[in-house]
């Protein structure tokens, strides 16, 4: 059964009043709060509806209605609407991108999480993008001294993960420009995905003259890139939580921080559609 506009009206005022008090509302407080143009009655049938039809519960007998998880689904996704920003949100969004633009991916993600936290005054999670499927851009060995380099990769998404490297021999700057050459013109332009143990032994194979050296790089290198395909999730204002009252219960919390401390989650959350 879909829902008409009277239940949809319902269903919003009493998610929106449940979600300040944290208490069971009933179809007086409805009748009296949001001015529907109905009896306290009608309401209560059409609670009654829709704690049928699995958008709300009842925890006590005698007590009001509290949405259940399909009902903040379906408030989520058409019921709680868009508001317009303000002259002065749009203005600090702006400010603060602007500040963060050219920086990196991780870095805009990051800045980005803290922004929403702050505006909404709720807890952020954001998701950096998947990165196996992104393309390798550029790798640069930078010597830091004869027997110490960085070896630094690049996606398309901007993406940028840098890596040390310990070299058991000295290697001089024109043989690290030739190895750099040489990694770029084998590497650049696949997939993380696509960097598996089956190109690395390509190239180790394929290569003359360089094999001792490249021995030591291509490993390394390697675990690195595959460690990119780790997808970050980045939370800011975890303690906004304790500003709603739901949350005033100990238990509540605590079960919500630790869903926050379980990645697992997180990505199952994030991924849904």
């Amino acid at each position: 059964m879909d829902l008409d506009e009277r239940k949809r009206h319902i269903l919003k005022a009493l998610i929106n009043d449940y979600i300040v008090s944290a208490e069971p509302v009933g179809s007086r407080t409805i009748a009296k709060r949001y001015r529907l143009g109905i009896s306290s009655a009608t309401i209560r049938n059409e609670m009654a509806d829709l704690e049928d039809m699995g958008y709300l519960e009842q925890p006590h007998t005698s007590a009001g209605r509290v949405p259940s998880d399909k009902g903040y689904r379906i408030y989520v996704d058409q019921l709680m609407g868009v508001e317009k920003l303000s002259q002065e949100e749009a203005q600090y969004i702006r400010t603060s991108i602007q500040k963060i633009a050219m920086g990196e991916i991780e870095r805009i993600i990051r800045e980005t999480s803290k922004i929403l936290s702050f505006l909404t005054n709720y807890t952020a999670m954001v998701m950096a993008p998947e990165t196996r499927k992104s393309t390798l851009k550029r790798i640069q060995l930078v010597s830091i001294d004869t027997t110490h380099i960085v070896a630094i990769a690049i996606t398309n998404f901007g993406v940028v993960k840098s890596t040390n490297i310990s070299l058991s021999k000295a290697i001089d700057i024109d043989k690290l420009v030739a190895i750099n050459n040489l990694l770029n013109d084998k590497l650049t332009g696949l997939t993380i995905e696509e960097i598996n143990l089956e190109v690395i032994t390509k190239i180790q194979r394929e290569v003359r003259g360089y094999n001792e050296i490249l021995n030591e790089i291509l490993p390394i290198l390697y675990d690195s890139l595959k460690c990119m395909d780790d997808r970050e999730v980045y939370l800011e204002g975890s303690s906004n939580i304790f500003n709603y009252p739901e949350y005033n219960a100990i238990e509540k919390a605590r079960s919500f921080l630790n869903i926050l401390d379980r990645k697992d989650i997180l990505y199952k959350i994030l991924s849904c559609d």
